[in-house]
């Protein structure tokens, strides 16, 4: 019969690989998005705004794919194609919210879909 020692370190373990293995974006640190500025120098990021995200070069930009969200179309003239200073992995980001009459941020004319707040979004050098 394993000792506490045995269950406290089979917990810890299985934690760790649950956020290794399910929940990836939870190994890039927030902090990475801190100083980050559009081209415009507004800030990216406020609170939990940003997060890694896959994406598809479409005509006109990219359709990002974010986590948690349903794809969003950022317009090329606000995508910025640079690495984020600090990723361990460079990959692109996508920084925004979900539009809501709880969660009303003034929108951008620059910004076309209708459902989705974009700050900012990276796409790094190369991979475009």
């Amino acid at each position: 019969m394993p000792g506490w020692t045995d269950l406290l370190l089979r917990k810890l373990l299985s934690g760790l690989i649950w956020t290794v293995v399910v929940q990836p974006e939870a190994l890039v640190a927030h902090d990475l998005y801190t100083n980050l500025r559009d081209p415009a120098g507004r800030n990216c990021c406020t609170d939990e705004d940003c997060r890694p995200a896959n994406y598809t070069l479409v005509p006109g930009g990219a359709v990002f794919h974010p986590t948690g969200h349903e794809d969003v179309f950022v317009p090329t003239h606000r995508i910025v194609f640079a690495i984020v200073p600090g990723d361990p992995v460079p990959q692109a980001h996508w920084c925004g919210r979900p539009k809501t009459q709880d969660n009303f941020v003034p929108p951008r004319p620059d910004d076309p879909d209708p459902r989705y707040m974009t700050f900012c979004a990276f796409i790094p050098p190369g991979q475009f």
